[in-house]
């Protein structure tokens, strides 16, 4: 998986259609910006389908500002792109992490 993710960061245009493709089908209302609800809706959908308890109102507040560089009270393509790049690299780091630490197991 981590070798999967890594051709994928290192294809600008693969990350691109990736990112434009998740962004597009989040921005429900079409208006290029992705507000608190729709960031709540894929959040309860994607904690739902993981089998794990949803986030609470608060939580998905403090997400949404995180994302939010900017401050606008919505989430630009921008900063939805810079947000899957570093899922993508946490996701590398945790499975290389796991890797090692199974490494010292043996």
């Amino acid at each position: 998986m981590v070798e999967a993710i890594k051709e994928i960061l290192a294809d600008d245009e693969a990350i691109n259609k990736i990112t434009k493709l998740a962004f597009d089908k989040i921005d429900v209302d079409g208006s290029g910006k992705l507000d608190l609800k729709e960031l709540e809706t894929i959040m309860l959908r994607i904690s739902a389908d993981m089998g794990v308890e949803p986030p609470k109102s608060q939580d998905i507040e403090e997400v949404f500002k995180g994302i939010d560089k900017d401050g606008d009270g919505t989430i630009d393509y921008e900063e939805f792109s810079l947000l899957i790049k570093n899922v993508l690299l946490s996701l590398i780091k945790n499975e290389e992490d796991d890797e090692k630490e199974e490494d010292i197991d043996i």
